[in-house]
């Protein structure tokens, strides 16, 4: 891996506070932020007595055969698109740690691509996502520039095919948020804080648990949420989890 550069973006920050998902950008990865880089994966995809394979960084990685993988509400995904889209998540995160995972995760984001099965805006907003990490890794100010501006690009088009995917949102938000100043990413952050605060209490059901407790949280921390929908929020933190991931464990 490339060293770090001195474009460390909130490496002061703890856990605390801190949605599930892929942080920082040239920020080094000692174990307090290895912690925030695999919250997402651990879990969307930890499910309960299925077989488990231990995965990078020590995550539990259910096996393939797996029937409960989250399926977004934006269209039923198909058990062999469901675990392929699985391990693109799975990629995603591991990216963040591991340029070396942002190739077979494109690779299999291509095959999902031809073979059908998941919505075209949701496959847009990760590879968007890819192509910031890949301004992550970059050693280059000129690449790291570029990579990150064409991947917003995507993502912001993901995002207007599908402005109420909540998934979409939230791979563009955790995409953007610890970007710095010069990114000028201020008012998509806000744009997407506010859709994931009007669009979580509708898929309650489809996250786990701990997953969904974790963006809520964020969510009502970070952005300019009205007093009856924060409450909203988090008294459906009370009844969260009851659909694929319900029990699901970090």
């Amino acid at each position: 891996m490339r060293p770090a550069t001195r474009c460390r973006l909130d490496a002061g920050r703890g856990t605390e506070g801190a949605a599930p998902g892929p942080v920082g950008f040239g920020v080094r990865s000692g174990p307090a932020s290895v912690t925030l880089l695999v919250l997402t994966v651990r879990c969307l995809i930890a499910v309960p007595g299925g077989a488990a394979q231990t995965g990078q960084q020590g995550l539990s990685v259910p096996d393939p055969g797996a029937d409960s993988l989250w399926a977004p509400s934006f269209e039923e995904v198909r058990a062999p698109a469901r675990h392929a889209l699985h391990a693109i998540r799975k990629a995603w995160v591991d990216a963040v740690a591991e340029e070396s995972a942002i190739e077979p995760g494109l690779v299999r984001l291509a095959a999902l691509r031809r073979t059908g099965g998941v919505a075209e805006p949701l496959l847009l907003a990760y590879e968007g996502a890819f192509s910031v990490l890949r301004g992550k890794h970059a050693f280059m100010p000129r690449a790291k520039w570029r990579h990150v501006q064409d991947g917003l690009a995507v993502l912001d088009r993901a995002v207007t095919m599908a402005p109420d995917h909540a998934e979409v949102r939230y791979v563009r938000l955790m995409s953007a948020y610890y970007l710095p100043f010069f990114f000028n990413r201020g008012e998509t952050v806000q744009a997407d804080l506010s859709a994931l605060a009007r669009l979580l209490l509708d898929v309650r059901d489809d996250y786990p648990a701990a997953w969904y407790e974790g963006v809520v949280r964020f969510v009502v921390e970070k952005g300019d949420v009205a007093p009856d929908r924060r409450a909203a929020l988090l008294e459906a933190l009370d009844g969260a989890g009851g659909g694929a991931g319900a029990g699901s464990s970090w």
